[in-house]
């Protein structure tokens, strides 16, 4: 993990989930941060609930 990828894993503990009530990393809902090429790569999976009426 290079300091870039290190820095933006910081910044996505900052952000919270307000239905999970905790971060985005702690919840799971990030599962790898690269960077290639001066892009930074967020594989992140939706939180999404569904009911049935």
């Amino acid at each position: 993990m290079n300091d870039v990828e290190r820095r933006v894993w910081e910044a996505l503990k900052k952000i919270r989930d307000s239905e999970l009530r905790e971060d985005v990393v702690e919840a799971g809902l990030v599962r790898n941060v690269r960077e290639e090429n001066e892009v930074v790569w967020i594989d992140f999976v939706l939180n999404a609930l569904f009911s049935t009426f």
